[in-house]
C-alpha cells in the first residue's frame, strides 16, 4: 500500500485523537515496526504501511517511540515491535479509540477489533516469544 494512502486510512481512524494519550489535535503516523534508514522495497513497503503496522500519535508519543529510554515501555504496550520478533500483524495495542481505551487488535482495513484484556496487562518478550503479562 502507498504510505500516502495508508496515512490516510490511519487519520480516518483515529478522528484526529493520539491513540496513544488520548488527546485531540495534530497526529503523526508512526510506523509500529520502523522501516529503517533508507526506506524499504516495494515488496517491504506492502507490509510496512500496512495500516495494522501504523498508530495515529501525538508530537510527544510519537517521540516517545524513538526515544531509547522509552523504547521498552513502548514494546510492552505494542507500540513498538522490534525486527526479528513478531509482526505488528499478530501485536495488539494499547490505545484511545473512539470506542474506548484498551488493547486492540489492528485490522488491514482500518478498523480494530477489542480485545478482552485488562489495561494493566502488557506484553512481554522472554526467551524470544511474545506472551502477556499483568503488571498490577
Amino acid at each position: 500500500m502507498r504510505l500516502d494512502l495508508a496515512k490516510d486510512i490511519v487519520r480516518a481512524r483515529c478522528f484526529g485523537r493520539c491513540e496513544g494519550c488520548g488527546t485531540y489535535g495534530d497526529v503523526e503516523v508512526h510506523h509500529r515496526k520502523a522501516r529503517g534508514m533508507g526506506g524499504v522495497s516495494r515488496r517491504e513497503a506492502e507490509s510496512a504501511n500496512d495500516p495494522r503496522n501504523l498508530l495515529a500519535l501525538c508530537r510527544q508519543c510519537h517521540a516517545a517511540t524513538e526515544h531509547a529510554d522509552t523504547w521498552r515501555e513502548c514494546e510492552t504496550k505494542g507500540w513498538r515491535v522490534e525486527h526479528g520478533q513478531r509482526t505488528p500483524f499478530e501485536v495488539p495495542c494499547l490505545i484511545y479509540t473512539v470506542q474506548g481505551f484498551g488493547w486492540w487488535e489492528l485490522d488491514e482495513h482500518g478498523g480494530y477489533h477489542w480485545l478482552d484484556l485488562s489495561p494493566t496487562w502488557r506484553l512481554t518478550w522472554q526467551e524470544g516469544e511474545g506472551n502477556g503479562s499483568t503488571t498490577e
